[in-house]
């Protein structure tokens, strides 16, 4: 299992478990833009649908292995 902390631009923190990730540019006439989608998470309070998937677009996001090891980092939107 995978933990997510996502940092929201107004300072919210939030944790999610989660089986695996996947992080897709996007590209819009800014920029570049990235988009964080988590698989297998496990539904605690937070956004997750009904097949186990949270989104994240914004802010930034820490991925850790179960050993509390920074595995990923991403500033996203």
């Amino acid at each position: 299992m995978l933990t997510i902390k996502h940092v929201e631009p107004g300072g919210h923190e939030s944790i999610q478990e989660a089986r695996s990730v996947s992080v897709i540019s996007i590209g819009t006439p800014e920029g570049q833009e990235y988009e964080l989608t988590a698989f297998g998470c496990v539904p605690n309070g937070g956004a997750v649908d009904i097949h186990g998937v949270c989104r994240y677009g914004d802010g930034v996001v820490y991925v850790m292995n179960d050993h509390g090891s920074t595995v990923g980092h991403y500033r996203l939107g």
